[in-house]
C-alpha cells in the first residue's frame, strides 16, 4: 500500500510532527506540544497509530506523547536507547532551559541503529544520526524514498551542537556516513522547516561544505 505522509507543525518551536499512513494503519513521529490538530485528524480518519516514533528526546519532540498515549494506549512508544532518560527529565530534555517542564511516558521499546521496522509492506531502517543528542536517529524507507531526520539535518542547516549532550564532530560524521550516502532524490523530512532532498543538501548546505 502506498505511503501517505501528513505533516503537522506543532508547538511554540514549530516542530514538524509526521503521520505515516498505510490506509487505516499509521505511525506518528515526534508529536510535539499542542497536538489537538493531530488528534482530531486521527479521529476523523478512523486511524489508530500502532507506534509513536521519536527521532530524539528533546522536549519539543516528545511533549505530545502523553496526550497521544492517553488517546491510543496500545500505541508503542519507540525511543532511541541513548535518549531514553530524557523522556522523564525536563533538565535532560532541555525544556527546563526554556522555563518549561515537558516530559513523556517512558518508552515501550528502545531503538538502536541498524534495526529495521516494518509496516504496510514497507521497511524502515533506523540510522545513527546522533550528535545533536546522544542517541538521535533517523528513519529511512528506501522503497518510499524518504528519510525522517529529526534535528540532525535541515534544509540549509544541521542540529545545534552548543547544548548539553551534543557533539558536533559526531553529528557531522553521522550525516556524512549515514545520510549523504543515501540516493540524491531521497526526500528529507526534517524536525523543523521545509522538506528538502539529500542531493540538495549535499550540494548547497553551508554546514556540510568540506564534509
Amino acid at each position: 500500500m502506498k505511503l501517505q505522509v501528513h505533516i503537522f507543525v506543532l508547538g511554540p518551536l514549530a516542530t514538524n510532527c509526521y503521520l505515516l499512513r498505510w490506509g487505516k494503519e499509521c505511525w506518528v513521529v515526534d508529536p510535539s506540544l499542542w497536538p489537538e490538530e493531530l488528534l482530531k485528524f486521527l479521529r476523523t480518519a478512523g486511524a489508530a497509530p500502532g507506534r509513536i516514533l521519536l527521532t530524539h528526546g528533546h522536549g519539543d519532540h516528545i511533549a505530545g506523547v502523553g496526550a497521544l498515549k492517553a488517546a491510543y494506549p496500545a500505541a508503542r512508544l519507540c525511543c532511541p536507547a541513548a535518549d531514553a532518560g530524557m523522556l522523564t527529565d525536563p533538565v535532560a530534555n532541555v525544556s527546563a532551559t526554556f522555563g518549561l517542564s515537558l516530559s513523556s511516558p517512558p518508552a515501550d521499546e528502545l531503538l538502536r541503529p541498524g534495526q529495521t521496522l516494518e509496516a504496510g509492506g514497507l521497511t524502515w531502517q533506523v540510522l545513527d544520526t546522533s550528535g545533536h543528542t546522544p542517541g538521535g536517529v533517523s528513519f529511512h524507507c528506501a522503497e518510499a524514498g524518504v528519510v525522517l531526520t529529526g534535528d540532525a539535518l535541515f534544509d540549509q542547516g544541521i542540529g545545534r551542537t552548543d547544548i548539553p549532550g551534543a557533539d558536533e564532530e559526531r553529528l557531522l560524521a553521522n550525516i556524512r556516513g549515514n545520510l549523504l550516502t543515501l540516493p540524491e532524490g531521497t526526500r528529507v523530512l526534517p524536525g523543523h522547516g521545509a522538506e528538502t532532498t539529500i542531493g540538495e543538501q549535499r550540494t548547497n548546505n553551508p554546514f556540510l561544505r568540506g564534509v
